[in-house]
């Protein structure tokens, strides 16, 4: 695996993996706070749960899920990075031969994120159609409106997969060349 010359990568601010993993866990903290709350505010003003609460716990789960998986990833990207840099520093221009394994993980995390991060925005903006949609059931326009903001939204959604470039995330990974 050949790299490229050290001296064209621009200079990067570094992080400590311990506050990179502080950072993570307090947004999964917060959030996991503000969906405790909404949910106790639900209950307690209607005594019951609606179906945009469904989307909202499931953006949450697939927000943990990829929290998670950044978590299991940071040990490997942590030691292809020490690999890559002791290569550049001594000269070389080639990763050791069991940098490739390192390579293939992180190229499967990477795309399970990538479809996590995408469900979770697309999980948020249908309850957010959801919670609209009980606002303005009276309002003809407003129903038109939302039929087509639905319409938009879930072909988007489920255009996302075919279009999205699976070669250049993961390289011959999946296509299996």
């Amino acid at each position: 695996m050949v790299l490229q010359d050290i001296n064209t990568y621009p200079e990067v601010t570094k992080i400590s993996k311990e506050l990179l993993e502080a950072v993570w866990w307090t947004g999964v903290a917060v959030s996991s706070c503000s969906i405790a709350l909404r949910a106790y505010a639900r209950w307690k003003v209607f005594r019951r749960f609606f179906f945009d609460d469904a989307f909202v716990l499931l953006a949450w789960i697939f927000f943990v899920a990829q929290m998670t998986l950044c978590q299991v990833m940071l040990p490997t990207l942590n030691e292809l990075n020490i690999m890559t840099r002791e290569a550049a520093t001594q000269g070389s221009l080639t990763l050791p031969a069991d940098a490739g394994s390192n390579l293939s993980f992180l190229e499967h995390i990477w795309m399970a994120c990538s479809f996590g991060f995408t469900c979770t925005i697309w999980a948020i903006k249908a309850s957010f159609l959801i919670f609209f949609r009980r606002l303005g059931r009276q309002v003809r326009w407003q129903n038109l409106i939302w039929y087509f903001a639905l319409a938009v939204t879930v072909i988007g959604f489920i255009m996302f997969f075919p279009v999205w470039s699976y070669k250049c995330a993961v390289g011959n990974m999946v296509l299996g060349k």
